[in-house]
């Protein structure tokens, strides 16, 4: 059986025919109201509105879990989702169809799984690399193109909580993305140049103090307390610490400028100048 999942305004499935309602229960609450089952062309389908009949859930009010646990107990094994969206490419402008094949997350406090542990049941894990069943969806444009349709083949889909649409900056969010993963990329490649500086200090430090312990020795044996011998080579190992330190910050700093021109040539990203901050945060860290 394939179910059908309506979005917004679409609270009903017109072309079902031998129509019968279900109303169920699910471990994990109610599902968004009946499920329509019916048959089209011969074969059996189920229909839920994601909102509700009449249309009263938002987004994030949705009990998404029981939907597809409703869903699933009925005998449905593909599901098709109806989603009223908008476009930040000209390929998906108003009116336009996609049947997409990447989804980012933007969603917080959601239920997103049925094995979290919470019930005393292994965590299981689920295969995520493509998210849409390629064979549905294959199905579907070969549907569309029957029917004379036109169906953008693939897509990214960014899903965020709602209820509110998007503002101008939230309609970009690949670019973003994109921007966003090459600065945090450029910034641990800065922090890890940082930390082997920092690796280097302990490394310097430790030497130093091997290289004087005969000395060390000497001194106490003469009478020198352990503050004296605090004193005598602490400012040694700060002025190890502060030296080892600048030429991470100086490497971190080379290294952002290097890949920050590497990604714009490979990428074609306007990527920002490099500075200081990540290799300054290094070291805080």
């Amino acid at each position: 059986m394939h179910a059908v999942i309506g979005g917004t305004q679409t609270v009903s499935l017109s072309v079902l025919k031998h129509v019968r309602t279900e109303e169920l229960d699910t471990p994990y609450g109610s599902p968004s109201g009946r499920v329509t089952l019916g048959e089209i062309d011969g074969e059996p389908f189920a229909f839920l509105p994601r909102h509700g009949n009449p249309h009263l859930l938002a987004p994030h009010r949705i009990n998404y879990r029981a939907n597809v646990w409703a869903l699933r107990e009925l005998g449905a094994r593909s599901v098709i989702a109806i989603c009223t969206t908008g476009g930040i490419d000209e390929a998906f402008g108003p009116g336009a169809i996609v049947c997409p094949d990447q989804i980012v997350d933007y969603t917080t406090g959601r239920e997103h799984t049925y094995s979290d542990g919470l019930d005393g049941r292994p965590v299981e894990h689920v295969e995520f690399t493509l998210p849409f069943g390629d064979g549905l969806r294959r199905r579907l444009l070969a549907a569309a193109g029957d029917c004379g349709v036109t169906v953008v083949d693939g897509g990214c889909y960014g899903c965020v909580n709602g209820p509110r649409l998007e503002t101008a900056a939230d309609a970009r969010p690949e670019i973003r993305l994109s921007l966003e993963r090459a600065d945090r990329f450029l910034g641990l490649a800065a922090l890890v140049s940082v930390v082997l500086a920092g690796i280097a200090v302990a490394m310097a430090a430790r030497r130093h103090v091997e290289h004087h312990l005969d000395g060390c020795a000497v001194m106490r044996c003469m009478g020198a307390s352990q503050r004296t011998l605090l004193q005598i080579y602490a400012g040694e190992l700060l002025w190890l610490g502060l030296i080892a330190a600048g030429m991470g910050v100086a490497l971190a700093f080379l290294i952002q400028m290097l890949l920050a021109d590497t990604l714009e040539t490979v990428m074609g990203l306007a990527i920002p100048a490099a500075g200081p901050m990540p290799a300054l945060q290094g070291v805080g860290v």
